[in-house]
């Protein structure tokens, strides 16, 4: 990713080196993910560009390189930095337990917590622009860079607090003519966090777990928009054809806009259309979707269904699981809860789980839908969920839905509260932004 920094200030002692204050401003893409609060929030636009304020330390160049290095690791384990590593960006998304900052009339300054000694930067004030302190009181977070004569920089982040580190975001980029405005004069930059956890130097300390909703009605949509890369999900063939992840049926007798990805070869598509999509068809308009001679179908199909919107939605799937639905088996391990009528609304809509990549490996995924009246979840479990609410199990054995709880959830709160108790961890998710589409009519009506 490009990057520069500036509202640079430079503060030069003869001895320790240059102190450089600075505004740090990445660019990135629509695929990166940023959030206000707790929450993630997919940027709509393709060119974004997010920005910290950062405090650097460059130490004076010396024939006693041992001794520098030492001085270095000493401070940085003063501040609680750590190695950058492969990430791009020059902070930790966990700020600092031993430091804070403040700012006064003179400049900057370094704040210990609890007593410690900040070493070298614990003892001065850093002068600032005056933009560059607006984007610490808005932002309320520092980065910290410690350069090293190894070439790798120590890297933490300082907020007021103990709040998450946060970005300035804003939609641009950085060889625009209007940067310059931007940086200096907008103050339409919005203070959030950042999604895309893996440009952190300390992302496999944090479990990154987080859940996207997309809905479609016949006068508006939300459905994903990524490229599937890679071979047939059912067989491994290089050549794709156009999958309607979203039943083609179902799509067309509610009258609304299909989600499709290029992710099956002709063989496969053709293969589960006429083996799962239209006996389910037929069952779904006779009623008989949830019957006791339909559910090992049913329950297949719920898996096709899932793993498709997953892989349009941009979540890895293991492959092996849809082999064997090729082979018309059910993978192991799944468990499918399902139930018809819950739902009046026209349309649909899902929800895919993106979980961190230990939990990835140990195989969990959870998806879930409502297409028209049948509200459907599908998960993969380290340990098996048994009972949710509202919903029955289909698959592996019919249970009845868990009564305990009181009230009932909307599809997204049901998958909230299913994906925090699979990851036992605070979610955010991405909602569903609604757009007008142009009215598609339901089989029928023409």
């Amino acid at each position: 990713m490009t990057s520069t920094i500036e509202l640079q200030t430079i503060s030069r002692h003869p001895e320790y080196g240059d102190f450089v204050t600075g505004l740090f401003i990445m660019e990135g893409s629509s695929s990166d993910e940023f959030g206000a609060g707790n929450s993630a929030i997919t940027a709509p636009v393709r060119d974004v560009l997010a920005a910290v304020p950062v405090l650097r330390w460059i130490p004076t160049p010396s024939e006693e390189d041992n001794i520098v290095e030492a001085t270095t690791m000493l401070q940085a384990a003063a501040l609680g930095a750590i190695k950058l590593g492969d990430a791009t960006l020059p902070m930790t998304l966990s700020p600092s337990s031993k430091a804070t900052f403040l700012m006064d009339e003179g400049g900057l300054r370094i704040q210990s917590i609890g007593g410690r000694s900040l070493g070298l930067f614990g003892g001065w004030t850093f002068q600032i622009e005056d933009r560059l302190r607006w984007f610490l009181e808005n932002g309320e977070t520092l980065g910290i860079q410690i350069m090293s004569p190894s070439g790798d920089p120590w890297v933490t982040s300082l907020t007021i607090g103990g709040k998450p580190s946060r970005l300035a975001v804003k939609n641009g980029n950085i060889a625009s003519k209007a940067l310059s405005g931007l940086i200096n004069h907008s103050t339409s930059w919005t203070f959030a966090h950042l999604g895309n956890v893996s440009l952190f130097p300390d992302a496999r300390e944090v479990a990154d777990h987080h859940y996207r909703t997309y809905a479609a009605t016949p006068l508006t949509a939300d459905i994903p928009d990524v490229t599937y890369h890679g071979p047939c999900l059912g067989c491994g063939a290089p050549k794709l054809t156009r999958e309607h992840c979203t039943p083609d049926w179902i799509s067309r007798d509610l009258g609304v806009m299909p989600v499709t990805a290029d992710i099956f070869c002709g063989g496969c598509n053709s293969y589960f259309g006429q083996e799962f999509e239209n006996p389910i068809a037929s069952s779904y308009r006779a009623g008989t979707l949830l019957h006791p001679g339909t559910r090992a179908l049913f329950s297949k199909w719920a898996i096709k269904t899932a793993l498709t919107l997953a892989a349009a939605s941009d979540v890895s799937i293991r492959q092996p699981w849809m082999r064997e639905l090729r082979n018309n088996t059910i993978p192991k391990g799944f468990e499918i809860f399902a139930e018809m009528g819950t739902i009046t609304d026209p349309g649909y809509t899902f929800a895919v789980s993106h979980f961190s990549a230990e939990d990835q490996k140990r195989g969990q995924f959870l998806t879930s839908f409502v297409l028209g009246d049948v509200s459907v979840v599908v998960a993969h479990a380290a340990s098996q969920l048994n009972k949710i609410p509202q919903l029955p199990r289909i698959h592996p054995s019919p249970r009845p839905a868990d009564t305990r709880a009181s009230g009932q959830d909307s599809s997204g709160g049901l998958h909230h509260k299913l994906l925090s108790r699979m990851t036992n961890s605070q979610l955010g998710f991405t909602p569903s932004k609604m757009k007008a589409v142009t009215p598609r009519q339901p089989r029928g009506t023409r």
